[in-house]
């Protein structure tokens, strides 16, 4: 039985939470010094869509999902793929991380499981094993964990859903508290936890 409308519900239910929090930088999508450890953080200027070239698509959550409701999901995918393979190429980890968080996200909603799994997989390594994440990283990677669940469960593989889910969860109630993003945190955490309860019961005979 498919689970597809469940489980874009859940990164619909992210996004919105995201929307509230994200601050919309063109520094924050091209990398900038926060992306090199041990540079000094720039406070990023806050800069509309319209600076983005003809082509370009933003990285933000809420503009991803944006894009694919306009019906540009693939040119976006395509878009994201050169993005991070291009930031890899020049070593910017986070801007490669922030990257594979939107092909994963576009990926899912394009139903391509695998790549959701693959590119999300990634984008949670770099994120995880970078040290100091500033708010919208960290509310990037709890994104991520619940896209590769989200993919894991469509695939009925419960067990691996079930253990991502919870292993973001882990993620958001350490990083995430106490934080000027937290007021996210409730929803994030409620709908991950959602889904790995379901997840769980549909292990049971």
């Amino acid at each position: 039985m498919t689970t597809r409308p469940v489980l874009y519900a859940v990164i619909l239910v992210i996004g919105a939470a995201l929307s509230a929090t994200l601050p919309r930088t063109v520094e924050g999508q091209r990398g900038g010094q926060g992306s090199r450890p041990g540079a000094r953080p720039r406070q990023p200027e806050p800069a509309p869509d319209a600076e983005l070239a003809p082509g370009e698509y933003s990285l933000q959550f809420d503009r991803v999902l944006e894009a694919i409701s306009r019906g540009e999901g693939h040119q976006a995918l395509a878009y994201y793929e050169r993005t991070a393979a291009r930031a890899e190429q020049d070593g910017d980890r986070l801007l490669t991380a922030r990257a594979l968080c939107a092909v994963s996200a576009v990926s899912l909603r394009l139903g391509r499981l695998q790549r959701v799994i693959q590119a999300g997989t990634r984008s949670i390594e770099i994120f995880t094993t970078h040290g100091t994440l500033d708010g919208s990283d960290r509310l990037a990677t709890v994104v991520a964990y619940a896209q590769v669940g989200a993919a894991y469960r469509t695939l009925s593989d419960l067990a691996r859903s079930r253990a991502v889910l919870e292993e973001g969860m882990r993620f958001a109630e350490t990083q995430l508290s106490g934080r000027p993003e937290g007021r996210a945190v409730s929803v994030l955490s409620e709908t991950l936890a959602r889904t790995a309860r379901a997840a769980s019961s549909s292990t049971m005979p």
